[in-house]
């Protein structure tokens, strides 16, 4: 199975200057957090770079709204809401 994993982050699929202006606004000590690399190079690839950075930024500010302080990649997958950052 792990030989039809497609790793966007490596493949010319998307953008590698792209990619790495968006992984700019993930917090330092998360950029190396593959599964949220690949968790946003599927966005840059569906979205786009700017839909993309809109999407990152107001889930960063819901965040910190809520004060989550959990991996930021569980905090996307997961689906929190705008409201209180608790999984919708």
């Amino acid at each position: 199975m792990s030989d039809r994993v497609i790793r966007l982050e490596e493949q010319a699929i998307v953008d590698p200057q792209e990619l790495d202006q968006l992984m700019r606004l993930v917090p330092a000590d998360q950029r190396g957090d593959i599964r949220l690399k690949r968790f946003l190079a599927f966005r840059l690839k569906l979205d786009g770079l700017v839909a993309s950075q809109v999407y990152l930024s107001n889930k960063l500010v819901t965040a910190e709204k809520s004060g989550y302080r959990g991996r930021l990649y569980a905090f996307l997958s997961e689906g929190h809401s705008e409201a209180d950052g608790s999984p919708s």
